[in-house]
């Protein structure tokens, strides 16, 4: 996956997760931590719900799935500024402290070093299943 493919994933995840987050919980009730969590945790919620829903109807395609997160993104984002949504989320001056700068190095490492790493180098092809690597790799 390159960067432009991950970017647009998390585009995909994020703009109905923050619609949902602060349709939900609008304002400043949830601290940063939350809501940064909320808005993936809601945004793939939503992607998986609406593609399970299209697909037990048997019409799951890529333009019915894109028009059915448009429409639900519209509408969590009209919900979300009807209840003043995004009008108090001003951030607020962090918190974080020696434990949170220290994890948040440590995020920071994770990410770079695991971008870095070639799954050719390793496996001879790339694949995002770890364990069906790990079988292919034990099986030869």
């Amino acid at each position: 996956m390159g960067a432009s493919e991950a970017l647009l994933a998390l585009v995909l995840v994020a703009v109905p997760g923050a619609g949902a987050s602060l349709a939900l919980y609008p304002g400043r009730e949830l601290r940063l931590a939350t809501r940064l969590a909320s808005v993936y945790a809601f945004g793939y919620s939503l992607v998986a719900l609406a593609a399970l829903a299209i697909a037990l109807g048997g019409w799951l395609t890529r333009g019915r799935l894109l028009a059915v997160l448009l429409l639900a993104t519209v509408a969590l984002w009209a919900i979300a500024a009807r209840r003043g949504g995004w009008r108090p989320v001003r951030p607020r001056p962090p918190r974080i402290g020696y434990a949170g700068v220290v994890g948040l190095a440590a995020l920071i490492a994770f990410a770079v070093f695991h971008w870095s790493l070639s799954p050719y180098l390793q496996f001879g092809v790339a694949t995002p299943f770890r364990y069906w690597a790990d079988g292919l790799e034990m099986a030869q």
